[in-house]
């Protein structure tokens, strides 16, 4: 350790009365700051700066020499070479005199010296300085060195000036003492340090002397550095509020620094001065309070940094008044103005938001309380602030009490002469009033309670009547609600005229009634006749083409804007058309009978012409036909039939077919003949000869033989 980092210890302890330290703990007290003063000298790695620095590269960097070559022999040199301060060859003191210039007079110191160096500014410094030795002749020590500024007595009368070689680092602090560093005699290298020094200025001076030109003592690297100062991080500057727990937390270089402060207001809550990190509790102030923290870093040994100062501000809380509970009817405007410590804000948070107010804000409030369906409160919560600073907070309540609300009532439409009622949604409890602005609806044009009434529309027209319901529960009125509510006259229709058709025939029943609006819907008993089961409008079919006799009993019913009117009935009845099935064409031969029986569907009777009278039928007739059959002229007669079927007054589809008669063969009277037997024998009515028997003469009857052809001549050939 170096001596004024001894002295520092001993200043620290001198500095207190004699009975500031009793003498029990005053020699351990000595022993453990040493002991520390030894740590931070050695075991501190603080990193180091340039303070001044002579590596010989380049220009000088404030030094000066003085060094005296006794035997002014060559090679002798003082200076730098090759980078580095040397010296061969330079006796000086205490080497001189030496032959052959015995008569130099000794004394003389050979130094290197620095001019002084300004390290006001740091903390302590370092000095260190590397060296060595070069040279073929052995470098020799004589005890009980160093030896400066030593007068010889002539040569050979000094054992040193032929038997020592040295070279001296010393420092001077502030133009004082001179203080050896390091002492090398004969040969050696290394780096000669010392640390730890303190002072405004710093000399360095290194004082090599060798006895022969074959030794070279040389230095290098001159180094003053110094630790960085201690450094601290400046801090924010706080703003907190009374009470409220504060730390402040310093950071700095190097590791293990001290932070000792100073505090220019304890109205804050913390002491005057201190070291390490801020930990304290706000003061409750009534008026802002600010402090000015001064922080100034510091290592060990003592060396402090530049300070740095920051601001603690202790704000006041403020207050706020408490207001009153308030009760409104929902749907109502609220407002409430928040007093309290001048330029605070007031923030409020609400428990219940179904009251119709946010859940939190700030300043006074004002909002249009809900629409609730039952009783709704909340609880606000009012806490003041200014500079950042919450007061103690203050509550009171809102009461919404619950206005009855209607739902919109969908609008109505009903009949002449059905019930209306007016569905009414409120809340239990709730009260109604309202007002009808078309007593035709049936209503009367205002009242309370329920609304239940006969719809009439006298006017034989829609009438349209706007009901306004106003709800109230308790005190608090609700919004109103209009009903609209259509009450629509009942159409009728005319009875219709029974029908009665054939089958086949087109059925048509149009329907007139009290209004031209309305629609005329109907079922039909017996879809059978032709006419479908229902339909709308008026009827328009094709009967069908029954077997007997089929009535429909169709009802219908005036509709007009979804009323029905009365039903009323109409008959529809639609007989058989008779059908009269194909008779086949006749064929007969004149004067024999021909008959033809009639069948179909449907009974009456069978109309029928002739248009050939000649063929022995009349010209027309009604039921089945049987008659003689003519054909005059001996010619084929033909006739066409005709058959209508006609039942009542249903005629059914004619049907025809043919009657051909033809005429009977005459023929001449025939002779009798007289042939041979064998004779073939030739006739015009005969389809093969006939052949006569060979028994004789045989005599043909004159009916059988009549048609012999009389104009054959040849013989007859045998067959």
């Amino acid at each position: 350790m170096s001596v004024p980092m001894y002295r520092n210890v001993c200043n620290l302890l001198s500095t207190r009365p004699n009975n500031f330290y009793p003498s029990a703990i005053k020699k351990p007290l000595i022993r453990w700051l040493t002991f520390l003063l030894f740590l931070f000298d050695v075991g501190i790695a603080d990193a180091q700066i340039n303070v001044w620095v002579e590596n010989f590269s380049g220009a000088n960097q404030g030094w000066n020499t003085d060094f005296t070559d006794c035997d002014g022999l060559p090679p002798g040199f003082a200076g730098v070479n090759g980078g580095r301060f040397e010296a061969r060859g330079q006796e000086g003191s205490p080497c001189c005199p030496l032959p052959p210039n015995g008569n130099v007079s000794g004394g003389n110191y050979n130094e290197w010296v620095t001019n002084p160096i300004n390290i006001g500014s740091y903390c302590r410094v370092n000095i260190s300085v590397d060296y060595g030795t070069a040279g073929s002749n052995p470098f020799e020590c004589s005890p009980g060195g160093p030896y400066t500024g030593v007068a010889c007595n002539g040569t050979g009368q000094n054992p040193i000036n032929q038997s020592h070689d040295q070279m001296v680092f010393e420092y001077r602090l502030d133009g004082g003492p001179w203080i050896q560093f390091r002492y090398v005699c004969g040969a050696g290298s290394g780096t000669a340090t010392a640390n730890n020094l303190v002072g405004s200025t710093i000399e360095i001076r290194i004082m090599p002397a060798n006895k022969s030109e074959d030794e070279i003592y040389w230095f290098d690297n001159v180094r003053v550095q110094a630790p960085n100062p201690p450094t601290v991080t400046l801090p924010p500057d706080r703003v907190v509020c009374g009470g409220s727990a504060v730390g402040v937390n310093f950071t700095g270089t190097p590791a293990g620094v001290f932070f000792d402060w100073t505090n220019s207001n304890t109205n804050i809550g913390l002491g005057a001065s201190g070291t390490g990190n801020l930990n304290f509790t706000a003061a409750n102030v009534t008026t802002q309070e600010v402090a000015t923290i001064t922080v100034t870093p510091r290592t060990m040994p003592v060396c402090l940094g530049t300070p740095i100062t920051f601001m603690i501000t202790v704000n006041p809380r403020p207050a706020a008044d408490k207001p009153p509970n308030e009760t409104v009817c929902g749907g109502e405007p609220v407002d409430v103005t928040l007093t309290g410590t001048p330029g605070a804000t007031f923030n409020w948070t609400n428990s219940n938001p179904a009251i119709g107010l946010g859940a939190s804000g700030n300043g006074d409030i004002s909002f249009t309380s809900a629409n609730v369906a039952t009783n709704q409160t909340g609880t606000i919560t009012i806490t003041p602030v200014l500079n950042g600073c919450q007061g103690p907070p203050q509550t009171f309540t809102i009461t919404v009490s619950a206005t009855p609300t209607l739902p919109p009532i969908a609008p109505l439409t009903r009949c002449a002469g059905q019930n209306v009622a007016v569905p009414l949604g409120g809340p239990p409890g709730t009260t109604y009033a309202w007002t009808n602005d078309n007593t035709a609806i049936g209503l009367p044009g205002s009242g309370t309670g329920n609304i239940n009434f006969l719809g009439t529309a006298p006017n034989g027209v829609p009438e349209v009547g706007n009901i306004t319901v106003t709800p109230t529960l308790g005190s608090c009125p609700g919004q109103p609600q209009t009903a609209v509510v259509t009450i629509n006259p009942v159409p009728t229709v005319d009875p219709p005229a029974p029908v009665t058709v054939c089958g086949g025939e087109p059925i048509n029943v149009t329907f007139t009634g009290n209004s031209s609006g309305a629609t005329y819907n109907w079922i039909n008993n017996n879809p059978s006749t032709g006419v479908s089961g229902s339909g709308s409008g008026d009827i328009s079919a094709t009967a069908n083409n029954v077997v007997g006799v089929t009535t429909s009993t169709i009802t219908v019913t005036p509709t007009e804007n979804g009323c029905p009117g009365t039903p009323r009935t109409v008959m529809v009845t639609v007989n058989p058309t008779p059908t009269v099935n194909q008779a086949p064409d006749v064929t007969r031969c004149a004067g024999q009978t021909a008959s033809v029986n009639f069948t179909g569907v449907g009974g009456g009777n069978y109309n029928w012409v002739n248009d050939n009278p000649s063929i022995g039928l009349g010209a027309s007739g009604t039921g089945n036909i049987s008659f003689t059959t003519a054909a005059p002229g001996g010619v084929q007669n033909t006739a066409t039939i005709t058959v209508t079927p006609v039942n009542g007054n249903c005629i059914g589809q004619p049907m025809m077919f043919m009657v051909t008669v033809n005429p009977l063969p005459l023929l001449d009277p025939i002779p009798n003949l007289t042939v041979c037997g064998g004779i073939r024998l030739m006739c015009s009515f005969c389809r093969r000869p006939i052949p006569l028997p060979l028994t004789g003469p045989t005599t043909t009857p004159k009916r059988a033989l009549g048609a012999v052809a009389a104009a054959t001549s040849a013989p007859a050939r045998p067959t």
